[in-house]
């Protein structure tokens, strides 16, 4: 909404329209901007009133006395009024919403639009949710096609990356992943993040299938994770706050061969731990089985930074010690998936598409599965 109202009041010579923009926004990005094009105006007016010779009151009444009473000018808002007073004294008069409309450089139209959006008084009643619904409508027929988007967004007076912005946040189900965007996916995904130059026995990534404007995902990697890797790996996934993280997990793991049944071949649910960043805020892996493996979905909330993976081996102190672990072996695979919750439908179209185009890993299908019923 504060792009929407941006695009509105940008262009005015009006500081009240600024100081509306900040009381209405005071948290949006543009608010530093809006704040020196404000600063700017007062400044301007300073000058100006500085060089203006005051009229004498015979001159003043004389030049009002030329007024017609019931002229455009005389009867509609000046720019000493906000855009909002000044559409709320028009009490719906078009003549004057006009002179409205002109004086702070926008359209009638969007005029119109603004006062429904913030329910100024003397709006049109109960059709801000029709227009949303309508948009909402286009967006999602649009199907990703960025051409039919911009004619969308042109349609509304809105840039096509706020319009993208606010199906994002709105969960509109036309929010999927571009062309340009899955291309960039399927070329970091390639190599298997914990596999080094001369590593044997490391499985390739899972091919992802030609692109559709029907899926959403964010990001992929497979990862091996090596029992003796020494604590954490990175899987070169960068998690924004929102993220939701999927994680399909298999292999088994020692950490001590003479220490007992439990620490002797033990799945991921056992051993491995997730953190984001360098934070010292451990996630214990708790998958649900699947086949031969498992699948762990986490909602990321509140941290940024990269997706990390660890084999928990002795850590009653932190950082462990790094000799026990030069007596481990075994590994897990891991297929990390990142996608939006709201976009939880196209990422499931997605999978679903990722299963046909490896028939050959069944373990993979397995764990798919089970996450998709």
């Amino acid at each position: 909404a504060d792009e929407e109202t941006w695009e509105l009041v940008k262009e005015s010579n009006d500081p009240d329209d600024f100081k509306y923009f900040l009381e209405e926004f005071p948290e949006s990005p543009l608010s530093s901007v809006a704040r020196l094009k404000l600063r700017k105006l007062k400044k301007a007016q300073k000058k100006l009133a500085a060089k203006q010779k005051p009229e004498s009151p015979s001159q003043s009444a004389f030049v009002s006395s030329l007024k017609p009473k019931n002229s455009v000018e005389s009867s509609s808002p000046q720019n000493k009024f906000s855009i909002k007073e000044g559409f709320e004294k028009c009490n719906g008069r078009s003549f004057c919403l006009r002179k409205v409309a002109n004086s702070h450089s926008i359209s009638i139209f969007n005029l119109k639009r603004m006062a429904t959006n913030y329910g100024w008084k003397g709006a049109e009643k109960g059709k801000q949710n029709l227009k949303s619904a309508s948009l909402k409508e286009k967006y999602e027929k649009c199907m990703g096609n960025d051409n039919c988007l911009r004619s969308v967004a042109n349609s509304q007076y809105m840039a096509l990356s706020n319009l993208k912005r606010m199906a994002k946040v709105s969960g509109w189900n036309g929010t999927r992943v571009t062309q340009k965007e899955y291309q960039a996916i399927i070329k970091a995904s390639e190599d298997t993040a914990g596999c080094g130059f001369l590593s044997f026995g490391c499985e390739d990534p899972l091919t992802l299938p030609p692109y559709d404007s029907g899926f959403h995902l964010k990001d992929y990697r497979r990862v091996k994770l090596y029992a003796k890797q020494y604590p954490w790996l990175g899987s070169e996934i960068e998690l924004e706050q929102g993220d939701q993280v999927l994680v399909m997990a298999s292999g088994k793991v020692t950490i001590c061969r003479h220490c007992g049944h439990t620490t002797i071949d033990q799945p991921p649910n056992s051993h491995l731990r997730m953190r984001i960043g360098d934070g010292m805020n451990f996630i214990h892996y708790y998958g649900n089985k699947a086949g031969r493996g498992f699948y762990y979905s986490y909602g990321n909330t509140n941290n940024t930074g990269e997706l990390q993976f660890a084999v928990e081996d002795d850590w009653s102190q932190y950082p462990p010690r790094k000799e026990v672990y030069t007596d481990n072996s075994g590994s897990y695979l891991l297929d990390v998936f990142v996608y939006d919750k709201a976009q939880e439908a196209g990422f499931k179209k997605s999978l679903r598409a990722m299963i046909r185009q490896n028939p050959e890993d069944t373990l993979f299908s397995a764990q798919a599965r089970s996450f998709l019923r």
